[in-house]
């Protein structure tokens, strides 16, 4: 398997929105707002209408995927790395968590998907976290996200440490990975 960072406006990445939005389209704020970008088919328009819906510049924007490594290079999953959070929180810890985070310099994820007929095999939702973590920790001090309390044992697993376990409004946990010291 291979961690590949994809073009915004390219097909393959047009191939992993459309998995994103069907599985997360109706649970994440920032993504309910990209429900315009859903379908459209042309890869330049597509990312135009993406960042503006979400109020994030296009370099702010990474795509991986985790792929096959044969020619065909299937899709297995991906996540979607953002240098800035396009996260609005209405909780005041929440949003003053993020605002720190930011301060600080850390690289946000979001959209961890594996693909359904690729998911309960060979732990594919752990390599493309770990995978990509890694990747980000080489540039960011520091890698957070939010998730469901549910998934905070799982993200500690993967060794995140947990700054909310969703004890707010929003009910959303937030998981974070540093660099060892």
């Amino acid at each position: 398997m291979l961690l590949v960072r994809q073009e915004i406006g390219g097909r393959a990445f047009l191939l992993q929105f459309l998995e994103v939005m069907q599985e997360f389209g109706h649970l994440i704020p920032w993504l309910c707002k990209a429900e315009s970008a859903r379908f459209v088919t042309n890869g330049a328009c597509f990312k135009e209408e993406l960042c503006r819906a979400i109020g994030c510049a296009q370099d702010n924007i990474v795509p991986y995927q985790l792929v096959s490594s044969d020619r065909a290079r299937e899709f297995v999953g991906g996540v979607i790395h953002f240098t800035v959070s396009p996260e609005r929180f209405s909780d005041p810890t929440l949003a003053s968590l993020c605002r720190n985070l930011s301060t600080r310099g850390a690289a946000y994820i979001s959209c961890l998907q594996v693909r359904h007929v690729k998911r309960g095999v060979a732990g594919h939702g752990n390599e493309i976290v770990l995978r990509a973590i890694n990747r980000i920790l080489q540039t960011y001090p520091e890698v957070w996200g939010v998730c469901e309390p549910r998934l905070v044992p799982w993200y500690a697993s993967l060794g995140a440490k947990i700054l909310n376990n969703g004890d707010n409004a929003e009910r959303l946990a937030v998981v974070a990975w540093k660099l060892e010291e």
